[in-house]
């Protein structure tokens, strides 16, 4: 299915530990598709986030030889894990252990350590190309996004799992 994001991302994710570069590229071209179509921009439930073509990003930023490219790739991905900390995390927060949609407290602590990742291969990436830099600086829709570092991340989940804890 096209607009399966789950399936799309075990075919990247398949691909990506088979080693399987066409294949990685195949799944990734279809992801860019399935983002561009309604299924993808108009959720039911505007406040959860998917993540799953954030992981693909971190994924394929981490075969691409570029930096440049890999910095954009990352950086989308950080933006993308961000939206979900300032928009899915909050409900899911007030919902407490029930969730919300097939978000739960799990989902949040895999989404946010995610989140911690590509913040962690986004500072790498910049701090050793200025190629990488200045790709981020003519993204004017990326440019916010390297004051995102894996400690915000990290801090969302534990005020999170704080919260989670006084709610019992």
């Amino acid at each position: 299915d096209p607009n399966n994001a789950s399936a799309l991302l075990i075919g990247i994710e398949t691909a990506d530990a088979q080693n399987d570069e066409a294949r990685v590229t195949n799944f990734w071209s279809k992801f860019k598709v399935y983002e561009e179509s309604d299924t993808f921009k108009i959720r039911s439930l505007p406040e959860i986030v998917p993540t799953h073509s954030y992981v693909a990003r971190m994924l394929v930023a981490k075969r691409t030889a570029d930096p440049a490219q890999k910095a954009i790739l990352l950086a989308e991905a950080v933006k993308g894990f961000d939206l979900y900390r300032r928009l899915t995390i909050p409900v899911v927060q007030r919902m407490g252990t029930l969730g919300f949609g097939d978000q739960n407290p799990d989902t949040v602590a895999e989404a946010m350590d995610q989140g911690m990742k590509a913040a962690t291969a986004l500072k790498e990436t910049l701090d050793k190309s200025e190629a990488a830099q200045r790709a981020l600086r003519e993204r004017a829709d990326l440019r916010e996004v390297t004051g995102l570092t894996a400690d915000g991340f990290a801090d969302a989940l534990v005020n999170f799992l704080e919260a989670s804890d006084t709610s019992k």
